[in-house]
């Protein structure tokens, strides 16, 4: 079996996206006022976003082609990077300086329920107190101006943290104004976002989510799309929910919606080891493919891990919620040694303690709480197998 590295999981999780100058973080809360969000018209153009070299710097650009290079330079023009390389020729462009700096790609995140990151450490340990509860009991009471403030203090924290991509999956979605309010804030940080309209905790599993408002949205997503860096997405609850099958009249007619659209689709698999085998479940029913995001898979089987691979559907790993949840320690190896695309997220943004101070949309120390988790794993199996 092979290890995990950075450099092997950052070639899953990092992509170059294009580039944008991006206003500074307290000036993303200026303008109006966020309780009036649900009032806003359609969001403006971006700024200009000019031309420039960053000159001197370690790039790592991730392309086995271009490799790492020492003393490079990287060329930005109109928001797309335009060349990488060494003493590149841009007379025009405004020179900034990457000596003594590493520069790589903007990370990816791909799944964030970025309403919920005003809540973070809302949830306990008692399970009336867990966080499918309590979302509930907040929900109550959630407004669209709440939604907004979430969503944008969680995309300046991508931000800083040098996530230039997000995975917008919400759940809190009991009106359409609460819809209009993230993807406004979105757009207002000029973050790359997917968002994937998803439920209401309110809403009973015996009703389909609404579908007229996801079909509103794609008609008219000429308002929101911000010069083509949001597009969107569907939530999906799937077949199976709270340890029981989901009404196939409701199931089928989500997925079948949005595939008839051509929008992605986004699934939880319950991260509990004696659940049913819900991705096998999902590929006999043709519910897998590449437009098929997986969140979690912690207790995937290797039949399953093959069934991922053949159909293209790639799983998003969350190490912290999986760990902090008792999920368990995600099978980061095998799925990768099994030629499945994993890729790394934030899920509830549960705090890190690993790193004091850090941002807890910090990348790095996700990664170190996946190695050590595969390390647990593999430890366990060599105890497994008995002394050698």
């Amino acid at each position: 079996m092979n290890s995990l590295t950075r450099r092997r999981l950052l070639r899953h999780t990092a992509a170059v996206v294009t580039t944008g100058i991006v206003p500074g973080s307290l000036a993303l809360f200026a303008g109006p006022s966020a309780m009036k969000a649900q009032q806003r018209g359609p969001v403006g153009p971006l700024p200009a976003r000019g031309e420039f070299v960053i000159r001197g710097a370690y790039v790592m650009t991730m392309d086995p082609a271009l490799g790492d290079i020492a003393g490079g330079d990287i060329h930005v023009k109109d928001g797309s990077i335009v060349a990488v390389g060494k003493a590149l020729n841009a007379p025009a462009a405004t020179a900034i300086s990457g000596e003594r700096m590493i520069v790589l790609p903007g990370l990816v995140e791909t799944h964030w329920h970025m309403w919920n990151t005003l809540l973070r450490g809302f949830s306990g340990d008692r399970h009336e107190e867990s966080y499918f509860p309590m979302l509930v009991a907040v929900g109550k009471f959630w407004t669209p101006a709440d939604t907004d403030l979430g969503t944008r203090l969680g995309a300046v924290e991508a931000i800083d943290s040098g996530v230039t991509t997000v995975h917008n999956w919400s759940h809190m979605l009991p009106a359409p104004e609460f819809a209009d309010a993230e993807l406004m804030a979105l757009a207002d940080t000029g973050i790359r976002a997917r968002f994937s309209y998803g439920w209401s905790p309110l809403l009973a599993e015996t009703e389909a989510l609404p579908l007229a408002d996801v079909e509103r949205l794609h008609r008219d997503f000429a308002k929101f799309v911000n010069g083509g860096l949001i597009h969107l997405g569907l939530g999906w609850r799937g077949m199976w929910r709270f340890g029981k099958r989901s009404p196939e009249t409701v199931y089928r007619r989500e997925f079948e919606f949005a595939r008839g659209i051509g929008i992605p689709i986004a699934l939880h698999v319950p991260g509990v080891r004696n659940s049913p085998k819900v991705v096998e479940m999902h590929g006999k029913e043709g519910f897998l493919g590449k437009d098929v995001l997986i969140a979690h898979a912690t207790w995937v089987t290797a039949d399953e891990i093959r069934m991922l691979k053949d159909e293209e559907s790639s799983v998003s790993l969350s190490p912290v919620t999986d760990a902090r949840v008792g999920y368990g320690f995600p099978p980061t190896s095998e799925l990768i040694d099994g030629g499945v695309n994993c890729c790394l997220c934030c899920a509830k943004l549960e705090p890190v303690p690993s790193l004091a101070g850090a941002p807890v949309a910090d990348f790095p120390s996700r990664r170190q709480y996946l190695d050590a988790g595969q390390r647990v794993l593999e430890s366990e199996r060599i105890q497994d197998a008995g002394p050698v």
